[in-house]
């Protein structure tokens, strides 16, 4: 489970375009998360438990070149999800080595 918030600080952990700082460490803020369209309205709820990942985020970055886009305010841009895949080796049961795969 990965819990996400409006108001919630964010970095960028890969070079997504580095001509308009999107860089490894550039910082901002949650502004809105904008739901998968089969995703029920949340209501006036506070928390709520998703099904599917959202649609995209939109994030307001502290720092940028990039020109501000139709509909959206300054430094603001939108990110859609992305998951990785990897594999870990973990110890099990009798000291033997297994390999775990970990989606994230």
């Amino acid at each position: 489970m990965v819990e996400l918030a409006v108001g919630m600080k964010v970095m960028v952990t890969e070079n997504v375009e580095t001509d308009l700082d999107l860089t490894n460490r550039a910082r901002g803020e949650v502004v809105s998360i904008v739901l998968h369209p089969d995703e029920p309205s949340p209501g006036n709820k506070l928390v709520v438990t998703l099904k599917h990942l959202p649609a995209y985020v939109l994030i307001k970055l502290s720092q940028t070149c990039s020109t501000q886009l139709d509909g959206l305010d300054e430094n603001v841009i939108p990110v859609e999800m992305a998951t990785r895949t990897f594999q870990i080796k973990v110890r099990g049961n009798g000291g033997r080595y297994v390999t775990r795969i970990i989606r994230r």
